[in-house]
């Protein structure tokens, strides 16, 4: 607006007009995805929060924060509740737009996955044994299985993560990273007696006092003056490796008692050559007990 005149200067007014226009901005969590997350909004410009649906004058900007459950992470932002059209920025956590038409903002929520391996240590094997894409919220099952003569002892995680129980056999292991997961095994161990048959007769000894079915006691048996040793024999859980050898190892199934066995050494008896006379001009044998015979197989006894 302004005054003008036919001969003279003119004034001349500006005037704007506020665009009041408000328009419909609907947000939320997209469908099948509202337990995984939660969806807020802001208008940055008049500095409040705002629930959907909302009246929102146009230019003014408006931020949408997703908040996602524990395990998992934003897909993207969709224009639609079903999330399958005008996919965007996905992966970030917050969304700003400027408002000039009536705006649809869902955002689709998604278990965050990881990979994990699976490892065992000598004495048992896991399950699953290959690698896995696991998520973050539901976890996978593993079970552990430990050989004969081992115990399980227990899962631990290269890189963080839970266990739903990591000492038992079967648990859920929930990833927040990639990661291996190992399953322990240890050996049994069973107390192993040594000893021997008589003390006046040789005496034992022993490496250590426990053995399994891979750790091993060597034992070691000593006769004593006039006596010698017969073998090892053995009682419980526990096996010799050569009962008849003085100096060998044994394993162990349960505790047991292992004794060496010893005998007095047999008396030697020493043969002479025996006497001989002649008699009539022909060759005597004479026995010990006196007799006479032909050869020295004939006497009845020992000759001397």
């Amino acid at each position: 607006s302004g005054n003008w005149t036919k001969d003279g200067a003119a004034t001349l007014y500006a005037q704007w007009t506020y665009d009041v226009t408000e328009y419909i901005v609907t947000f939320g969590v997209g469908t099948g995805y509202t337990s995984y997350g939660s969806l807020s909004a802001y208008n940055n410009t008049t500095s409040a929060s705002i629930t959907s649906p909302a009246q929102v004058r146009s230019q003014h900007s408006v931020t949408f924060t997703a908040t996602p459950e524990t395990g998992y992470e934003v897909e993207g932002w969709y224009t639609d509740a079903a999330c399958t059209e005008g996919k965007h920025d996905a992966g970030n956590t917050t969304y700003t737009t400027t408002i000039t038409a009536a705006t649809n903002v869902y955002v689709k929520f998604v278990e965050k996955t990881w990979s994990v391996s699976f490892a065992a240590t000598t004495g048992g094997t896991v399950e699953p044994s290959a690698t896995q894409t696991v998520g973050e919220a539901n976890g996978i099952t593993v079970i552990a299985e430990a050989k004969t003569g081992y115990t399980f002892n227990g899962w631990t995680s290269s890189n963080g993560g839970k266990f739903a129980d990591d000492q038992a056999e079967e648990t859920t292991f929930y990833p927040t990273a990639a990661t291996t997961v190992t399953a322990s095994f240890t050996e049994n161990l069973y107390a192993i007696t040594v000893k021997s048959s008589d003390n006046n007769h040789g005496t034992v000894s022993q490496s250590t006092d426990k053995a399994g079915i891979v750790t091993t006691i060597e034992i070691t048996a000593t006769p004593k003056h006039g006596y010698q040793f017969v073998n090892w024999t053995a009682t419980g859980g526990a096996t010799i490796a050569d009962p008849n050898s003085p100096e060998t190892t044994i394993t162990a199934s349960a505790t047991g008692t292992v004794t060496a066995n010893f005998e007095l050494i047999p008396p030697t008896t020493v043969y002479f050559r025996p006497k001989t006379k002649w008699k009539n001009n022909n060759p005597v044998i004479i026995c010990d007990d006196n007799s006479t015979a032909v050869t020295p197989y004939d006497c009845s006894g020992n000759y001397y």
